[in-house]
């Protein structure tokens, strides 16, 4: 990819995906927005299409980087004692995130009860389907979410901060670690500041599921194990506000 397709693709993900959702929170009413799972939003296709563009795009680039380091084709080259190994190396990083992230928000619940705050500070009122149209609509749109966040914050913006925030081959190790921090910190925050339409209880959620979630990512090496994680904990979520 030259570098002038590299940074339209980056600023236009950016402006149509990255701060919409950001500017809706701190925008007049934006503290009042209900989340609507009982009908598709208008989002939800282009961020589904967007999701599996960078995955296909990122196995693109794992393919184009194996085959220049000569190295025989990852997975596929696995026998099947590799394979059942790489499953429960994956399933161990996706229990893992989701104990961590249940285990956050439950804690946080306590602790709100404890201080004799009421549920209303975890965020706006869900609005839930009643029929079963509704329900296959909430279902694609919490695997929907799911996946397009862990691609998005988790696996594209990392890499393209990254190539940005690039420090010259004779830089020193401080100015390369602060380079690597940038990278790392900058998409938590934007993915903490676009949940801030749920309440600050929401924003100090996502971050800490973002660290959670990315360094599951950076130790699976796939994007599988946090989508899955982060997909089951949306449904628990909702399950819980269901029955409430």
């Amino acid at each position: 990819m030259t570098k002038k397709i590299f940074l339209l693709q980056f600023f236009s993900i950016l402006l149509i995906f990255v701060l919409p959702p950001i500017f809706a929170s701190f925008g007049p009413g934006g503290r009042n927005l209900q989340a609507d799972f009982s009908r598709l939003n208008v989002y939800t296709l282009p961020c589904a299409a967007l999701a599996a563009f960078l995955c296909l795009q990122d196995k693109n680039d794992r393919q184009e980087e194996e085959a220049a380091g000569g190295q025989m084709g990852g997975e596929k080259a696995q026998n099947a004692g590799g394979r059942l190994w790489r499953l429960l190396e994956l399933s161990g990083h996706f229990l893992l995130a989701f104990g961590l992230l249940t285990a956050a928000a439950c804690a946080a619940r306590l602790v709100l009860i404890a201080l004799g705050i009421g549920e209303e500070s975890l965020g706006p009122a869900k609005k839930l389907p009643q029929s079963a149209t509704g329900w296959a609509a909430c279902a694609f749109t919490l695997f929907a979410a799911a996946l397009y966040e862990e691609s998005l914050y988790r696996l594209y913006l990392p890499k393209a901060f990254r190539g940005l925030i690039k420090p010259k081959a004779d830089a020193s190790p401080k100015i390369r670690a602060a380079a690597t921090f940038l990278a790392e910190a900058l998409p938590l925050v934007l993915f903490a500041l676009a949940h801030a339409w749920q309440g600050g209880f929401a924003v100090f959620n996502a971050l800490f599921a973002g660290v959670v979630l990315r360094l599951c990512f950076v130790r699976a090496k796939s994007i599988l194990p946090p989508f899955l994680a982060h997909l089951l904990y949306n449904a628990a979520a909702l399950a819980m506000a269901a029955g409430a």
